[in-house]
């Protein structure tokens, strides 16, 4: 793991709480954001934390933060190539975003204010857009930091118009999006 990495997980960590088994969360049990269906979409046994041969809420129930934190730097944070981004504001954005509502969504919002295709792939062509986009200068960190913010807003408002249901979870992904770009801000 990297310094980088390790100034933003305990922010993410924080987000995302602990275990909750929320009936109408398509992710089904989950503990620190890492959820059941992830977890055996992986297919990874060594995430047997109960050592009883399958993936289950008991393995959810027994992750705790250093296992949470791999799994965000290995699945996440790595293949989002986020230490290569020159900002923990935006990296912290774009994986706290990635996390909740999947990489494609983060990247695909990260392309959209940079102005590349936004095929949700993040590649040599987003990092050098990005980090081109940001430069060196701080303001331009805060002001990418804020259109990030109001675009994954936009992106939750549009799920909950597709997905009437999802409006219950509103508040507190708005009040994430926030909470994420204040602690961007201070970083």
């Amino acid at each position: 793991m990297t310094k980088k990495f390790e100034r933003i997980i305990p922010y993410i960590l924080y987000n995302e709480g602990g275990f909750v088994n929320d009936q109408s969360d398509p992710g089904g049990a989950t503990k620190l954001g890492v959820s059941l269906r992830f977890l055996k979409s992986v297919g990874d046994l060594s995430f047997d934390l109960d050592h009883d041969g399958d993936i289950d809420i008991d393995d959810i129930r027994k992750i705790d933060q250093a296992t949470a934190s791999k799994i965000y730097f290995d699945r996440f944070y790595s293949p989002l190539h986020l230490e290569e981004i020159n900002s923990d504001k935006i990296a912290l954005q774009v994986l706290d975003h990635g996390v909740n509502a999947g990489m494609k969504a983060a990247v695909k919002i990260l392309q959209r204010i940079v102005g590349t295709d936004d095929d949700g792939i993040i590649g040599p062509r987003t990092i050098t857009r990005t980090n081109d986009y940001l430069g060196n200068d701080l303001a331009l960190q805060y002001m990418l930091a804020l259109q990030y913010m109001e675009a994954r807003k936009a992106w939750y408002l549009d799920l909950i118009e597709e997905k009437p249901a999802f409006v219950k979870y509103q508040a507190g992904w708005i009040n994430r999006c926030n909470r994420t770009y204040q602690i961007a801000r201070g970083l």
